[in-house]
Order: C-alpha cells, then sequence, then structure tokens
C-alpha cells in the first residue's frame, strides 16, 4: 500500500520567513495563560493568538485530537457538476506550547485515508469514475511538524518554497462570528508550494472552521475547549489517480471534532491508522524534534 509523506501544513507557515522571528512582537501575556482575557475581542491580535492555540490544544500541554470525515469529489468542466469520487476519515494529534516572548509552537501529527463512498472502510484501490480505470490508492500522512504563531503571524521550523496569505507579516486575526456563547472562526490555510516528495507543484485551497462555546473559549478552568471543526479545500489532481493533463481539480468538503482523549475518539479510525501509520496518532509530540530558531525561547 502505498503513502505519501507531504508536508502541506508545515507548507502553510514557512514561506516568507526567511527572516526568522525578526520583527515579529512580543505580546505582553500574564504567564501561562489558560484563556484569552474577558471579554473576548475578535479584533485583538493577543485575544486571537491565545484562543488558536486553545482550540488547536491545551493551554496546559496536554494533546487533542481532531477527526472529520468527508467526501471528495472531481470538477472536469466549468458550469458542469461535480462527480462524487470518494470519502475520507483524517485524524490528527495536536499539542502546544508556549514560548518565552508569548509565541505558541504547535507540533503535529495527521494523516488521510480515503474510503469508498457512503463506508469508513479504507480502501487499497479505487475505480476512477471519470476515466474508468482502478487505480492504486496512496493515503497521505503530514509529516511531524512544527510552526510557531505570534501577534504578527505564523512561521514554521521547517523548510519549504511556498506562498501563503496566512504568512504575510499581518497582526493575527482569524475571522469570528459571535452569536451569544456560540463562536464560529476560520483560519485561512491556503498554499501554492512544490511539493518535496516529488517536485510536483500544488494550489492547496484550504480553509478551517471552528465552531466553540465562548464560556469554554475564555475559561481559565479548562486548557482546551471542546470544537466541532468544518474544512474545505479544492486542489490539484492527486497524481496517483492517473489523470495525466486531464483539466479539472477535485474538491473536498468534510466536518469533524476535537477530542480531548482517545478513549473518546472514533475506534475505525483509529484501528486503521494504526494499522498503516503505527504511532502517528498515539506518540504524543517531542519537542526536542524541533530545533527553535531562537533556543533560548524553549520553555523551561
Amino acid at each position: 500500500m502505498p503513502t505519501h509523506t507531504i508536508t502541506r501544513r508545515t507548507a502553510l507557515t514557512v514561506a516568507g520567513a526567511a527572516a526568522g522571528s525578526a520583527g515579529m512582537t512580543s505580546p505582553s501575556f500574564a504567564a501561562d495563560p489558560m484563556a484569552p482575557p474577558k471579554p473576548f475581542d475578535p479584533k485583538n491580535p493577543e485575544h486571537n493568538l491565545i484562543a488558536f492555540a486553545k482550540i488547536m490544544a491545551g493551554l496546559d500541554g496536554s494533546p487533542v485530537w481532531s477527526w472529520s470525515h468527508g467526501r471528495v469529489f472531481g470538477i472536469t468542466k466549468e458550469n458542469e457538476l461535480s462527480t462524487p469520487l470518494m470519502d475520507y476519515v483524517a485524524g490528527q494529534l495536536n499539542q502546544v506550547r508556549r514560548l518565552k516572548d508569548g509565541s505558541y509552537q504547535r507540533g503535529y501529527r495527521g494523516l488521510i485515508m480515503f474510503t469508498n463512498l457512503d463506508s469508513d472502510r479504507v480502501i487499497d484501490e479505487w475505480k476512477n469514475p471519470i476515466t474508468g480505470e482502478t487505480n492504486k490508492v496512496t493515503h497521505f500522512k503530514t509529516s511531524g511538524g512544527s510552526s510557531v504563531y505570534t501577534t504578527n503571524g505564523p512561521y514554521s521550523l521547517g523548510g519549504i518554497n511556498a506562498k501563503a496569505p496566512s504568512l504575510d507579516d499581518k497582526p493575527f486575526l482569524l475571522g469570528w462570528s459571535i452569536a451569544g456563547d456560540d463562536a464560529w472562526c476560520t483560519y485561512d490555510e491556503r498554499v501554492d508550494y512544490i511539493r518535496p516528495v516529488d517536485g510536483a507543484h500544488r494550489v492547496d485551497n484550504a480553509v478551517n472552521r471552528y465552531h466553540v462555546k465562548l464560556s469554554q473559549l475564555t475559561d481559565p478552568k479548562q486548557p482546551t475547549c471542546d470544537a466541532e471543526t468544518m474544512w474545505s479545500t479544492e486542489i490539484n489532481w492527486f497524481t496517483w489517480m492517473n489523470m495525466g493533463a486531464r483539466p479539472g481539480h477535485i474538491m473536498w468538503a468534510g466536518m469533524g471534532r476535537h477530542y480531548r482523549s482517545l478513549k473518546d475518539y472514533p475506534t475505525s479510525t483509529l484501528e486503521q491508522g494504526e494499522a498503516k501509520f503505527p504511532g502517528f496518532l498515539t506518540k504524543t509530540i517531542d519537542w526536542s524534534e524541533f530545533k527553535l530558531r531562537d533556543p533560548s525561547l524553549a520553555p523551561t
């Protein structure tokens, strides 16, 4: 069963970061905050930074696991309906830690496994409804990566040739919609990059959306908050689909949630993920694997 190690999420936060952390502001947080301040201000970069870190994982260092399920569509012509191709299940392990300058480092590992339509069983072969061919399926894992988020935006500890709107040097602000105790935020993950594994040019129009309870988000007694997730993207054909020069692209859409414990995690995804990528979701992050640009920022 072929698999690819990809670094799309690392690509999102690396281009334009050659200057390192120069120019990144150091927010004046209270020591090790467990929540953004009250009242929460969606236009305040410091509030956004803490909120994003808390949505991703526990501010006390505890891991959070994300799970999502969705569908992949093929678009071959403009002004025509897309073709349902396959479903997918995805999982990711996230941990965060606060650095000495008030920024947050995020460590993560993720996987995406494909299934037939209306199934949660991972497949090894797939019948392409557009070409009529049967293809060997390549499942994906995002290699263990790490990014650092500051009030002036993110940068990555990896290295890849990429362009992404999120890398512009600007205040770190998510798109928020708040209605009573319900809060939704959008994280723009669009990226244009060259994939190191095969040199393929990829244009990934990914957008992540999160729904949380504002009362949980701002509660200092809770290091993380329960989050429902929505994710969509449009991207080039997968190379393993053997589409050649055929015009078009794929469109994904999915939803899921975060889990504070693997005991509650969907059993089918965990078991199949462990079978294909042992330890990928079950081993916690080893921060020593990621070398900070300024080692003195590491918490002691």
